[in-house]
């Protein structure tokens, strides 16, 4: 499976707030090979653990975004994207 990149990435799954990153803003590193790392940790996972994978960071940036001696708009932003992503993977009742 080849990826679109970060950008497309991040657009796929409603990340960054809605906004595009710049080139500036884009680490190569979670696209490597051209696979996205989440990709491959979705693939692997049960969608149980994925979910808990999700949970899991955004509680992590949640609580860490107040120990921060910098910005805190990158750990606000993450907190944002995987619960998003996370709420994409609730199951739907019907």
């Amino acid at each position: 499976m080849k990826s679109a990149g970060r950008k497309g990435y991040l657009h796929r799954r409603g990340g960054n707030l809605g906004g595009k990153l710049s080139k500036d803003e884009k680490s190569n590193y979670y696209d490597a090979g051209g696979l996205e790392t989440i990709d491959i940790i979705k693939a692997k996972l049960t969608p149980e653990q994925y979910r808990g994978y999700l949970l899991g960071n955004v509680i992590k940036y949640t609580c860490r975004m107040n120990f921060k001696n910098t910005d805190m708009s990158r750990d606000a932003e993450k907190t944002c994207n995987y619960s998003r992503w996370l709420f994409k993977e609730l199951p739907t009742e019907g």
